[in-house]
């Protein structure tokens, strides 16, 4: 069975040909990301098929020539690749100006501090081991799942993303994050749900959570003519999750330096271990961290990158390592990257007992994060005791600003997995009052 190949090497190469094919009184800053992945997927009547991923890369080249600069789309600078970006940018550069940067802080990590070189793991997932014996694996999500359940099919993914950068002015760096993504379709009646989790590794997984929060998933979905009428509910991680992007992306486009509940805390990991996105720098060769975005005062923190920022103008703000490559707009944007609660109840039992749990937050429409930062939601719920699915709920409606929300939340535990998206984002389960929001 093929397995996926390291090349961050190359890309680290293909940037260092930028700077070695510069002029008198040039400067660039070359970035490069690739990712790929290998997929084994197991169905229901023990069929099995491997599937290798072509690779996905983008990347571009900052080049400057006095006050003119311009950003140039490179999604790969392999071969003669660098060579002919450059004589691309050179015919642009004379009507380019950048746009002024938003922050008197340095952009690129100091020559003086040293190359970085990092990774988030040294081991790899074996999906030629999995693939000559997966039953354990399948045997948890069952027995999570519950009686009268079925696994209709579980998919494992090695996955792999690498990131480089050269600056002119002599730093450079490499990221490499590897880990493992597994996926779950488990059936409950007449419904089906996808639910994946992801980790450096299986065994750092709740596998047998993944296929209790599956079956719950599409229990969920089925249909029903019982309504909730009480207050408190639990949310999934996966619901959490949804939750919590939504917010996230109202926050950035509507930023709220006052007036968010005190209490909870919402943190950017950039270096999370477990990330779905995790990078030791950003696509502007900023180091990323642990940071607070929204602290237990209720403030909003700003989020700055190179050209934008969260705070108007942002001048003297830090750069907090969230800048975001993205070709169509042609520039580095305003981002985030694997943001999650802080826990209030580390450890907390959140199924035990008859509960409401909501296991699906669908956001109402995209003008609200565009608008005046309101949310809506539809809830999705079931009656569960003891984890074990009962009866599903008809939808709820969740609706208000961030503040309001977040202001309804009663516990959080810890991050169960981060899930993917625009920006990856922390699952945890958690307690909310309906009658608060």
């Amino acid at each position: 069975m093929k397995r996926l190949t390291e090349r961050a090497d190359e890309l680290l190469a293909g940037t260092q040909a930028v700077t070695s094919g510069l002029r008198t009184g040039e400067r660039a800053f070359s970035y490069q990301h690739r990712s790929v992945r290998h997929r084994l997927v197991l169905d229901g009547r023990g069929g099995k098929q491997s599937v290798l991923q072509k690779d996905r890369r983008d990347g571009y080249i900052l080049l400057t020539r006095g006050d003119n600069g311009l950003y140039v789309n490179a999604p790969e600078l392999g071969g003669t690749a660098a060579t002919d970006f450059l004589r691309a940018g050179r015919d642009l550069l004379p009507r380019s100006r950048c746009r002024r940067p938003m922050t008197d802080r340095t952009l690129h990590q100091n020559p003086e501090d040293g190359p970085v070189n990092w990774r988030n793991a040294v081991e790899r997932t074996d999906l030629a081991a999995l693939a000559a014996d997966p039953h354990f694996l399948v045997d948890v999500l069952a027995t999570g799942a519950g009686s009268g359940r079925k696994v209709r099919r579980v998919q494992i993914s090695d996955v792999l993303r690498e990131a480089a950068y050269t600056d002119s002015g002599g730093s450079w760096g490499i990221s490499v994050c590897q880990g493992v993504e597994l996926e779950v379709v488990v059936a409950a009646g007449e419904s089906a749900a996808v639910l994946s989790c992801y980790a450096t590794s299986l065994d750092r997984m709740d596998v047998a959570g993944l296929g209790r929060d599956g079956a719950l998933l599409a229990g969920g979905l089925q249909p029903s003519s019982a309504a909730f009428h009480g207050e408190e509910v639990t949310f999934l991680p996966s619901a959490t999750a949804q939750l919590l992007r939504a917010i996230v992306s109202s926050l950035l486009r509507n930023p709220m330096p006052e007036g968010l509940p005190d209490g909870l805390e919402i943190l950017e990991c950039g270096r999370e271990i477990d990330g779905w996105s995790t990078h030791a720098f950003d696509c502007e060769g900023t180091p990323t961290g642990t940071r607070e975005l929204v602290t237990r005062r209720g403030q909003q923190n700003p989020t700055v990158t190179r050209l934008g920022s969260t705070a108007g103008d942002g001048a003297g703000d830090r750069l907090t390592g969230s800048a975001v490559w993205d070709a169509g707009y042609g520039y580095p944007q305003v981002g985030v990257t694997n943001v999650r609660l802080g826990p209030t109840a580390t450890g907390a039992d959140f199924w035990a007992g008859d509960r409401c749990v909501v296991v699906d937050a669908q956001p109402l429409g995209v003008e609200n994060h565009r608008s005046s930062g309101h949310l809506a939601f539809r809830l999705r719920a079931v009656r569960a005791v003891d984890g074990e699915l009962a009866e599903s709920y008809l939808p709820l409606i969740l609706d208000g600003d961030p503040a309001r929300i977040l202001g309804a939340v009663r516990a959080v535990g810890d991050v169960v997995t981060y899930h993917p998206g625009l920006y990856s984002v922390g699952g945890s389960p958690l307690t909310m009052s309906l009658a608060s929001s």
